[in-house]
């Protein structure tokens, strides 16, 4: 029987590798985000991408082919 573990010791080591640079980088990114207040206003981040083109809780997109914007997705589970 030969030993097995000089086989998978190089490439183990390397996974395990990966894993420690991950998850450092995970850790790495949660402490800037929360050193940059990041996490401090949820709302500000939610609403920055409305604008008085697109207002907030105002539906402005469509389906393809669809003829109103309200009855665009009653139609389609009508349509089954």
């Amino acid at each position: 029987m030969g030993d097995d573990g000089a086989t998978w010791g190089p490439s183990v080591a390397f996974v395990f590798l990966l894993g420690v640079i991950f998850f450092g980088t995970a850790v790495y990114a949660l402490v800037w985000s929360r050193r940059e207040k990041q996490f401090d206003d949820f709302e500000k981040g939610s609403r920055s991408i409305f604008d008085e083109d697109e207002p907030e809780g105002v539906v402005t997109d469509t389906y393809p082919g669809a003829k109103d914007k309200t009855t665009a997705g009653a139609d389609a589970r009508t349509s089954r």
